[in-house]
């Protein structure tokens, strides 16, 4: 176990003052996690004590506590120079922020800039960019992207960020020659393997083929870009004679563009030849030209999807005595599922409750959709699978009273559903009864309403009462109404839940989402 593992292992198990210990005895994972603690304390006597100046400035700005967070920077933690400026920019305190720049504190420039472009102040922005703030030239540089604006790019383009864009909208303007022209010169400036991909895009866009072959000769990573601008103009006999070479990206858009053709003949040869994307094409090529002999034909050798596409066209069709046919011969084929479908369109709800008999689940579904009655005597038997389906319709259509009726046979998922759609529904009073008489499943989505609404009080008083999934929510609201400090005496009060959060917050996993988490 590493330091940053134990560390945070002591905040799991709520010993805050072993965790204290460590950081006093030396340990930076411990040193940084007990500050980050006490920080979310507030603990703001101890942060002076401590001399942890930068969480203590943390804490001044979280409270906005500017003059205070001024003194605290100057005398001790030049370093805050950052939190400083971030709370100058939130208060809107742009003269001050370039009294920061104007002392040497580049932590200003960013928060200047963004002022600046919000405020729509562009030749002030301007006059930054040409001071040196870099962060005012990049949203210079995206303000002449987006309007457009050729001449003051060609201004700033000794800078690179700049000479990007440039290029860019050049060839969006479809100025091609000057936009490869450029590109050409930053590839070989900056000799990257990016820059040279960039230059090969363009040629493909401006049609350069001449280049694009001449390149091609030293990189064979153009030869895919040469294969795009080849599929764009339609070119088959160029796509057929790279693909024989054994490019797969030729034969690939060769397929694409036979396709776009519908030029089956083609299509037909290179599926006979076993090219599976060749066999896709042709069968959808047939679906559209409605030619379902063909597909029938494929269907009887199984060849790709043929089956499949068969099956769709013969329900697009009406042809529902051979769909039955396939069907009946073959359970597993798709004549079966289209065959359910069809007889859901047409609401032939008798020959679904034979078919439901069969146990498809897309006939039980279909049927507990058009005629759910017929399938109560079975939920009402015991079938799980009647049941399931049910309790998706029902919940589909919000039906709370036959919802209710099901969850009284005791399947779990039909009481969960019944519990889903009372809460959804807003039905939060025999919700709460139902919790409160100890039905199975109740009180989690209880809980679950209370965490939604911010309900602390009763979330507290349950997770007192010994409801652990009440204690794990009660945590989260807390730390998403940024009242750590409860958690924190929670804690310490020896609430398991309340210490994980914390430890989960201040030392999060590795590999979890940073947006799912309230961070200190």
């Amino acid at each position: 176990m590493d330091g940053r593992q134990r560390a945070r292992e002591l905040i799991t198990q709520g010993k805050f003052e072993q965790l204290r210990q460590a950081a006093d005895d030396g340990d930076s994972h411990a040193k940084w996690m007990h500050a980050s603690l006490l920080l979310l304390s507030m603990d703001e006597t101890a942060l002076k004590a401590r001399k942890e100046y930068a969480r203590l400035a943390d804490l001044l700005a979280r409270q906005e506590r500017l003059d205070e967070l001024r003194e605290l920077v100057h005398t001790h933690h030049p370093a805050g120079t950052i939190v400083l400026a971030k709370l100058l920019a939130k208060q809107g305190r742009l003269d001050e922020l370039i009294r920061l720049q104007d002392a040497g504190r580049s932590e200003a420039n960013r928060p200047v800039a963004d002022i600046l472009l919000e405020q729509g102040r562009i030749d002030e922005l301007r006059a930054q960019a040409a001071a040196g703030n870099r962060s005012a030239l990049a949203a210079l540089v995206m303000v002449l992207k987006r309007e457009k604006d050729i001449e003051g790019l060609q201004a700033l383009a000794h800078d690179h960020f700049a000479e990007e864009k440039l290029i860019d909208v050049l060839a969006g303007a479809r100025r091609y020659q000057e936009a490869v022209a450029l590109q050409r010169v930053r590839a070989g400036r900056r000799r990257s393997v990016i820059e040279e991909t960039r230059l090969t895009e363009l040629l493909v866009r401006a049609g350069l083929e001449e280049e694009l072959l001449e390149r091609a000769k030293t990189d064979k990573g153009v030869r895919n870009h040469l294969v795009r601008l080849y599929a764009r103009q339609g070119r088959v006999d160029d796509l057929r004679a790279m693909a024989e070479t054994g490019l797969d990206e030729a034969r690939q858009r060769l397929i694409e563009v036979l396709r776009e053709q519908q030029d089956v003949d083609e299509l037909r040869k290179l599926a006979d030849e076993g090219h599976r994307s060749a066999v896709r094409a042709l069968l959808d090529t047939y679906q559209e030209q409605g030619r379902v002999d063909e597909v029938r034909a494929m269907a009887q050798g199984n060849t790709g999807n043929s089956r499949s596409q068969l099956a769709e066209m013969l329900r697009e069709r009406g042809e529902v005595d051979e769909l039955r046919e396939l069907a009946a011969a073959d359970r597993q084929h798709p004549a079966f599922r289209e065959l359910v479908a069809w007889l859901a369109e047409h609401e032939q709800v008798d020959e679904l409750e034979e078919l439901s008999r069969t146990g498809d689940s897309s006939a039980v579904a279909a049927l507990a959709r058009l005629a759910p009655e017929r399938l109560w005597p079975r939920a009402e038997a015991g079938d799980t699978g009647v049941i399931w389906q049910l309790t998706r319709a029902y919940r589909k259509q919000e039906n709370v009273d036959e919802l209710r009726r099901l969850a009284a046979l005791g399947d779990r998922e039909a009481q969960l559903g019944f519990l889903s759609v009372l809460l959804q529904s807003g039905m939060l009073d025999e919700l709460k009864a139902r919790a409160e008489a100890g039905e199975p499943h109740a009180m989690s989505y209880w809980i679950e309403h209370l965490a939604e609404v911010g309900e602390v009080d009763e979330l507290r008083a349950l997770a007192d009462d010994g409801h652990a999934s009440a204690a794990i929510k009660l945590a989260e609201v807390l730390g998403e109404q940024g009242r750590f400090a409860e958690v924190v005496a929670r804690a310490k009060a020896g609430d398991r839940f309340a210490a994980r959060h914390l430890a989960y917050v201040i030392a999060p996993p590795f590999d979890d989402n940073p947006e799912d988490r309230i961070r200190p």
